[in-house]
């Protein structure tokens, strides 16, 4: 029986959240071929996807990576450093060692982790973020790397504006990254006016579902949890009316 897992979709099986995907197709697909046409043009693109906690947004990331990860003719042009949503940055060079650290990881040859140690020898933060970013730059050579950022509300808050314009203006000066982020809520310094990534991102807030794709979604759990009887009940005239009571009185 596939694991689902409640509260922390990247623990479960892709092939399993992908059976159970409901009304995010589109979404997912959107963002896939955008990260592609990044890895293939010099045309790279942002999205930032918005929606409260428990609307999905960390299944979808999940799909995203999956997908991408399962397509061979992007081995060599595409790096994703997938961050960990429990560790925190107040600065572009603790961001920019996060994502060696992911990168190091997964691709320990081409990102040596001993490669970092001399940046923690330098005193001076701003000489040490120029070094850390000439090593990543280096060691990605000629290929792009999608950053997945989950909270990137909460990262935005904890940069403050100085280190939100470094991070800019390293994304502008070295067209390289591409980016699939999440947040709960828009804050100014993405919304404002003034604000150094006011207009960056590609928006996609994310619908509620109603109570046919609510459906829909626990029969599809049911039916990968074996369980035809649970899947029937759902589609039945009773079990469409329970669940609407459930709508209603959650608020959604």
């Amino acid at each position: 029986m596939p694991r689902i897992s409640r509260f922390s979709p990247n623990w479960s099986d892709p092939d399993t959240l992908e059976a159970i995907t409901v009304g995010r197709e589109a979404l997912i697909a959107g963002a896939v071929d955008a990260v592609r046409q990044s890895a293939v043009t010099d045309n790279k693109h942002h999205w930032l996807f918005v929606g409260p906690r428990g609307s999905g947004k960390t299944h979808l990331v999940t799909l995203v990576h999956h997908r991408l990860s399962q397509m061979a003719d992007l081995q060599g042009v595409l790096r994703i450093a997938w961050l960990n949503e429990d560790e925190t940055s107040d600065s572009l060079l603790s961001l920019l060692l996060r994502i060696h650290r992911r990168l190091s990881k997964d691709h320990p040859d081409e990102f040596p982790a001993e490669s970092i140690e001399a940046i923690y020898d330098l005193g001076e933060k701003t000489e040490a973020t120029q070094a850390m970013s000439e090593l990543l730059l280096g060691q990605l050579g000629e290929r792009t790397l999608l950053l997945l950022v989950e909270n990137l509300d909460a990262l935005m808050q904890d940069f403050g504006d100085a280190e939100q314009k470094r991070w800019r203006a390293l994304i502008q000066d070295y067209p390289k990254f591409c980016t699939v982020a999440t947040a709960q809520r828009l804050n100014p310094a993405i919304s404002s006016q003034d604000a150094p990534f006011h207009g960056f991102f590609r928006l996609e807030h994310l619908k509620p579902f109603s109570v046919d794709d609510a459906a829909l979604a626990l029969r599809r759990i049911a039916e990968q949890n074996g369980d035809t009887g649970l899947a029937t009940f759902i589609a039945s005239t009773r079990g469409l009316a329970r669940l609407r009571a459930l709508h209603h009185l959650a608020g959604g």
